[in-house]
């Protein structure tokens, strides 16, 4: 099959895969020879296009370097998916791809199973699980669908829908031989007869975006979902409704007999201890629940549903955390009489005094009996069990989700002894789902992932698949993990990203990405794809370095803190000789937005170009449209922007302080109510006559952006934009052109403002 012939989806999809990318958006400088090979810098499509893992928790940040196959349940076969951006159809297309055992050492040419593509935010293909040694099951979707269960046949690729529900489904899980399987599917919405009156109530903590229509009201902020139960019995099939009131964002636990499933729901009288936690959002989510009269809240428990008889128990009493090993949060024994609850906290009904504090700030692995409910901590590493083994026990990974570095690799093992559980050695030997073969996904900071297949007896090993030949045509920056004190002395770790052009002593441009480094990844972006192109803008002739601040979430001087880690950024390299100071720019996404526009206000550093994307805003406008959140920006500013208060405020909000930004600002808000984050500097800045843009995309649901055709716009604004201010570069696309005559227009207004400061930017005299 060549990559020129007409093909049919299916084959285009898998085709893809083996052939290199024959056209790149934004390829607009000569490539260069080096060798034998002609190499050209990578663009924002190349990251956009790039073929990965296409897992959910991989693209969530979770490791995967044991978990990438999933194999059959008598290990002769495995599968893998694979995912791609496509921009010229604003898609992400996944593949599922079919690998033999006994072939893997021999670098086999896979079989594509399933290929789906997804014009949502969602997967196109996610949920993998064999039913037997020949029957696989997903949830697919393809462009304008919600999501159904769908199995397919190994040997023939018959591909059978099992259902059709108008509002998708979210998750199942499939009991016994296959015959019958549970699915939660949104509730139909319910339908509000409101009388009319002389007016509307607004509610106290009622935010304005809300009020106003442009975001959910708190009490329905999300969707719940039911649960549902099909079996087919003499080629009759019959679904019922089981429970409804679950979490949009649960999974379905099913306990190996089939009679339990434990699922999240959202907490509706929040126990008043729970605010004794230790934990900054699920405190934020308990002030917002305490804070109206809701019907659902943003604080989830984790119950246990009774299949049979629809009877429903909590297992925990306390808050649900999904975060840290995303599916793996929860897993049965083998005898279904309890469950491992993974990076969680635990319930803080003990005497001990010590024993409660602990449980206040740590979260823990434990096991939970279903029958007694009775709670047995294991560990309080932060570690993701992998499952079970012959032996009864319980393999894990060591993850560091939560720590500055990444995801580490690192393994554990606990054994149950008694009542009481004992931390074991375990070998890289005894990770895996097949005891003969291990697959592995191989790559770091500066290798594109790869499977290599090893036989664990004769410790043989070879290249299984390539996820991206193409990129042996480019010309990456090399990329360093460096770290560096502020002048608090706190360590900050980094991943610093060399032009391709780099020559030792010369000074280049700067642009900081913040908000993460995982020095175990391959990243042609950053950490997250909003507003990040760490190696686009490297293969410009522009060093980037992608920072972690560490965590200073929720603490007074949050603001100071992620502000100092910038500045220490640029001393750092100034030190060794690599920036030019007066051509640095940065990024801030999410929370970060906090630290960059305390930066951008207070700091003495010279900040020549800045983008907030998607951010968080600590000023008084955000303050007053976001009541809910009230305490979380009394925290940040020094108290209530009212009486006393007013003057810490005035000294630490960004937003009173606008006169002192000189930095031209690119905002990007991803949703309605992020526009309501971005308005006060946007206003501010415009009224003040200083250069800021602030770019909508409209209908985007997530806050790191999934939709090709955004992160185009996104990403690439973000080099332009650099490039513009940094380097006084001009795309000559004319699709671009008037972007640049918007832009110079801003270059005159920054001349003007700092007529003594030099501007590396084009005007409108140029």
């Amino acid at each position: 099959m060549s990559c020129g012939t007409r093909q049919t989806w299916l084959q285009v999809v898998g085709s893809v895969l083996l052939c290199s990318v024959s056209s790149v958006y934004g390829a607009r400088e000569e490539p260069v020879e080096h060798g034998q090979r002609i190499l050209r810098p990578v663009n924002v499509a190349d990251a956009i296009q790039m073929n990965q893992l296409g897992e959910l928790a991989y693209i969530r940040g979770i490791g995967a370097r044991y978990s990438a196959a999933h194999f059959s349940p008598d290990g002769k076969s495995f599968l893998i998916l694979s995912a791609r951006g496509n921009i010229k159809r604003n898609t992400n297309d996944y593949v599922l791809l079919l690998f033999r055992s006994a072939q893997a050492l021999r670098s086999p040419t896979p079989q594509v199973v399933a290929a789906f593509s997804s014009s949502s935010e969602r997967p196109a293909i996610q949920d993998i699980s064999w039913l037997d040694n020949r029957t696989i099951a997903f949830l697919g979707e393809n462009p304008g669908e919600a999501p159904q269960l769908y199995s397919v046949d190994s040997e023939t690729k018959a591909l059978t829908k099992r259902t059709s529900r108008a509002g998708g489904l979210s998750a199942y899980a499939f009991a016994g031989d296959g015959s019958s399987f549970f699915y939660l599917s949104p509730h139909a919405p319910e339908n509000h007869q409101e009388g009319a009156g002389p007016g509307v109530m607004i509610a106290s903590a009622q935010s304005l975006p809300e009020f106003v229509g442009l975001d959910k009201p708190i009490a329905d902020r999300s969707a719940v979902m039911d649960l549902f139960g099909s079996a087919t019995q003499a080629g009759r099939e019959t679904t019922v409704r089981i429970r409804g009131d679950i979490s949009p964002w649960s999974p379905l636990w099913l306990s190996p007999n089939g009679r339990r499933i434990v699922v999240m729901s959202s907490v509706a009288r929040i126990p008043n201890d729970w605010s004794s936690y230790q934990d900054f959002w699920l405190n934020a989510a308990i002030r917002r629940a305490n804070s109206a009269n809701v019907r659902r809240t943003d604080v989830y428990q984790y119950d246990v549903i009774d299949v049979l008889s629809g009877k429903t128990q909590v297992l925990l009493d306390a808050p649900a955390e999904y975060k840290a090993c995303d599916q793996a949060s929860i897993t049965w024994s083998p005898d279904s009489k309890s469950v491992v609850v993974a990076g969680n906290l635990l319930p803080l009904d003990v005497k001990d005094p010590g024993e409660r504090q602990l449980r206040k700030a740590r979260k823990f692995v434990a096991e939970v009996r279903i029958e007694s409910g009775e709670v047995i901590p294991i560990s309080k590493k932060e570690v993701c069990p992998l499952g079970w083994n012959a032996s009864g026990e319980l393999r894990s990974a060591l993850t560091h989700y939560y720590t500055q570095r990444g995801s580490a690799e690192a393994f554990v093992a606990f054994r149950r002894e008694g009542d009481d559980w004992k931390e074991i050695p375990i070998q890289t030997s005894d990770i895996g789902e097949n005891n003969r073969l291990a697959i592995t996904l191989e790559e770091d900071m500066n290798t594109s992932p790869k499977l290599f297949a090893q036989d664990r007896q004769m410790s043989r090993k070879a290249l299984l698949w390539d996820f991206n030949p193409q990129f042996k045509s480019l010309e990456f920056g090399r990329v360093e993990d460096v770290s560096f004190d502020t002048a608090d002395g706190r360590r900050v770790e980094a991943g610093l990203y060399l032009p391709i052009n780099y020559v030792k002593g010369r000074r280049f441009p700067l642009v900081i990405q913040t908000h993460g480094w995982d020095a175990h990844r391959f990243r042609i972006d950053g950490v997250y794809t909003s507003a990040s192109a760490a190696q686009a803008l490297a293969g410009r002739g522009i060093a980037v370095l992608q920072l972690n601040e560490g965590n200073t979430v929720g603490t007074g001087g949050e603001y100071e803190a992620k502000a100092s880690a910038y500045e220490a950024a640029i001393d750092y390299l100034d030190k060794r000789g690599l920036l030019d100071r007066e051509r640095v720019g940065i990024v801030g996404f999410s929370r970060t937005g906090l630290g960059v526009e305390y930066a951008l206000t207070h700091s003495s550093y010279h900040i020549a170009a800045a983008v907030l994307a998607d951010f968080s805003d600590g000023g008084y406008f955000a303050y007053l449209s976001n009541p809910e959140r009230a305490q979380e920006f009394e925290t940040l500013n020094g108290g209530a922007p009212f009486g006393d208060g007013l003057s810490s405020w005035l000294k630490l909000s960004p937003g009173f302080n606008l006169t002192r930004v000189t930095t031209p600002v690119r905002e990007e808000a991803y949703s309605s109510w992020a526009v309501f984050w971005a308005w006060e500097w946007y206003a501010g800045l415009s009224r003040l006559g200083r250069p800021i843009e602030l770019l909508y995309i409209p209908d985007e649901e997530t806050h790191a952006l999934v939709k090709p055709n955004e992160r185009l716009i996104s990403q690439d604004g973000t080099v332009d934009w650099m490039r513009f201010w940094l380097q006084g570069y001009e795309d000559p696309d004319r699709a671009k052109r008037d972007q640049y005559t918007r832009w110079e227009k801003l270059c005159d207004m920054q001349r003007a403002q700092s007529p003594g400061k030099p501007a590396f930017c084009v005007g409108t005299k140029h």
